[in-house]
């Protein structure tokens, strides 16, 4: 039997950004699980079961999802450090690095 496609949910992030202590909020049109945001200078980023998304908090808007993750292993947190972002998957010894410039994925071993 064939399941009917599920429709897309729409997920409201809402976080405060400290330095201008002012909401940020962003849609995030997809079916997952948004979590844990992190701000940093270049925006803010938050896991979600299937990808990272970078949100613009100057336009509230998204700007960036990267694929990350595999239906196993979903991402379990973000951690930023020296323009890289580090996404470990939950279920697995996976790590994926994101170049936050590039918002190149790379899975590691």
């Amino acid at each position: 039997m064939r399941r009917p496609p599920r429709n897309l949910t729409v997920i409201i992030v809402t976080a405060v950004v400290a330095a201008a202590g002012s909401p940020v909020v962003a849609r995030i049109a997809v079916d997952d699980s948004p979590r844990q945001p992190v701000l940093a200078a270049d925006g803010l980023w938050v896991v979600g079961e299937r990808a990272l998304y970078r949100i613009d908090p100057s336009s509230n808007r998204l700007v960036a999802t990267i694929p990350v993750g595999t239906p196993v292993a979903a991402p379990a947190a973000v951690a930023l450090a020296a323009g890289v972002a580090w996404v470990p998957a939950g279920a697995s010894t996976s790590l994926w690095r994101v170049d936050r410039v590039r918002l190149d994925p790379r899975r590691l071993p």
